[in-house]
Order: structure tokens, then sequence, then C-alpha cells
């Protein structure tokens, strides 16, 4: 582990290594020492979008895949530009300000201890305790440097969705489970506690159960491939299971599936108000969309509204949904992030 103490430190980080099927690392025994930096991380991320303002009255104006809003009301997005935090008057970014890698971000969570997590694609993963970053990576026990999920469970075991495999944190140290522990495919998506100790695990491959000690293929109710490609999964506040991926918005009971969106969904989210909504492609115009579910939603050809207007989907593509303490909804696409106040959108 190495803490960024601000600009001081631009060149020091983790050699990065290999991660062993199954294999622990404790957190905090890497010294920096030795910095040799093999050549797949050397070079900066081809997709990073590089930014001159550390500082800015407006959002991002890149890819901004996922945004959550933390208890001290603070907004933080990861996005393309980097790691940025909006504080109610401003746009910081964090990756410039303080040297940070500089990788595009994909996923970010805040743990029940006030940690910030977030996880790159190509720079692996840091932690913000509210005054330093620190940087963990493969050579830490990480499946890979590329992180697209970030999961905390009822027991605050934290898990990290990544490219070669799903790791978890428990008691200061990193265990990852790869396909040579029976996942299903070690490109792994999202995962969701069903009930305590018990998970279910979504792969650009196919899906599966974890129980602690071994996975399972989950069954698809009308297909013998399984759930293909499964970008995200939700326990809802009435129990049910939801599962977005190619092959639209299922959900799970507890006895039976049902399917809710026939078209590709991306990402699901539950409001206070324990509305559904979703990023995904709308089935009638072929155009991404962020639609809204009532509670029915085996009538959801009643309940869906479609959130966003053509003239904002034409092109673009919608990513994480976050609801802010005002009640409004930020959805994050391809040109940064919009914002919806009861019925008014806005470009940040």
């Amino acid at each position: 582990m190495d803490r960024i103490l601000k600009l001081k430190v631009l060149s020091l980080f983790l050699i990065i290594g290999t991660s062993l099927s199954a294999s622990n690392s404790l957190l905090g025994l890497n010294k920096i020492e030795s910095i040799v930096l093999p050549d797949s991380i050397k070079e900066q991320d081809p997709y990073f979008v590089e930014s001159d303002e550390l500082i800015s009255t407006f959002g991002p104006k890149s890819i901004s895949r996922n945004t959550i809003q933390t208890r001290d009301g603070s907004v933080w997005i990861a996005c393309w530009q980097g790691i940025i935090q909006f504080d109610g008057e401003k746009y910081i970014n964090h990756t410039l300000k303080e040297g940070l890698k500089k990788f595009h971000v994909f996923s970010v969570r805040e743990d029940r201890t006030g940690n910030i997590w977030f996880g790159t694609i190509g720079g692996g993963l840091y932690k913000y305790d509210g005054i330093y970053f620190y940087h963990y990576s493969l050579e830490d026990g990480l499946g890979s440097n590329s992180i697209t999920e970030i999961y905390e469970d009822s027991a605050g075991i934290l898990w990290f969705c990544t490219t070669g495999g799903i790791s978890k944190l428990e008691k200061g140290r990193f265990t990852t489970y790869s396909k040579k522990d029976g996942l299903c495919s070690d490109d792994v998506n999202t995962i969701v506690e069903t009930s305590p100790g018990n998970y279910w695990i979504g792969t650009r491959d196919k899906a599966c159960s974890f129980d602690g000690q071994q996975f399972k293929e989950l069954d698809h109710p009308s297909s013998s491939n399984g759930f293909i490609n499964i970008r995200c999964m939700i326990q809802s506040s009435d129990g049910r299971i939801l599962l977005a991926g190619n092959d639209g918005l299922w959900a799970f009971d507890g006895d039976t599936y049902y399917q809710i969106h026939r078209s590709f969904t991306g990402y699901i989210f539950e409001t206070d108000a324990k509305q559904i909504y979703i990023s995904a492609v709308d089935e009638v115009t072929g155009m991404w969309n962020v639609l809204r579910f009532g509670q029915d939603m085996k009538n959801a050809s009643i309940t869906m509204e479609q959130i966003v207007p053509p003239l904002f989907s034409m092109g673009n593509m919608y990513f994480g949904i976050c609801e802010l303490s005002d009640g409004s909804m930020l959805f994050g696409n391809l040109q940064g992030i919009i914002k919806l106040k009861d019925t008014k959108l806005e470009i940040l």
C-alpha cells in the first residue's frame, strides 16, 4: 500500500505483480523502496481524457460511469477524466490535484466507515479516507488492476469485481477467486448478496451463485445458455433480485423469474421512494434511455416511464444512476452527467 501525499510523491507507485487463484495478501506489507513498473502500466491510459482544470464550475465532459453522494453531501464521479468531487460549489479533479495515476475511473463506493473507494480500468484501486489517497493493485492481491464494481455486504466485507476474478477485502486482507476456483468467468461485472453469506455474481459470460465455498451456475428460465453478460444486480427493498444484461431486465421473487424489459440493460437503481430506474436500450426506439418503473413491475408496460427525451438520447448512452439528498437524480452518460430535478433536465 502506498499513500499519495499531495504532489510530492507523483512518481511513487507500487510494484505490480501477479495474483494467484484464491490468493491472500495482507494490506500494509508493501514498502516504497524499489519502484519498477511493468510495461503494461508504464504508459498513461489512452482512454483517459486529459483536462487542464483542477477546479471547475462545470461537471465532467467525458464518459461518466458511476456517481455517488457521500454522507457529507459531496458528490463523487467516476469518469474518464479521473476522480471528480462536487463539494456543492465547484468540481475538483482529484486525479490531477493529488497526482494519481491517469487512468479512467469506472466504479465508486463509500463504505460504512466513510472511506471512499475508486476502481480504475488498468490503474488499480484507490481508497480515500478524507485526507489521503491509498493505492492498491495486483501486488496486494486484487484479481486485476481493472475494477468494474465495488460492493459492501451485510458483514462489512468489500467485494471488488475485476477482469481477473472477484476479490474480497476482509480483515485487511484481499482474497481473489477466479475461474480456477469454479467462478464461471474471470471477467466479473457485478455481485449482490442474496442472503447473509450468499451471493450472486454476474460476469461477461454466465452468472453464478456463491455460498462462500462453491460456485454454481444460475439456470435461465427460458435459455440453455444461461444469463449472459449480466452487468448489474441489486436486491430491491421488497426482496426481489433484479438482474440486468444482454437479455434485458429480469426479476427473481424467490420462486420464479419474470422478464421486465427485453432490450439490453446496463444499470439498476432503487430510490428511497422505492422506484426502480434502469439505464437501457428502449424496446421501441432502439435508443438508450433512462426508464422508471412503479411497484407493479410485472406489468411494466403500464408502469414504465421514459425519463430522457429523444433530443438528449440521440447518439447517447446512459450508465450509473444516483439519487441526491434533495430527491434529484443524476444520470451518467457519454458526455458527462444529466440532472433531473422534479421534471427539469439539466446538463451539469
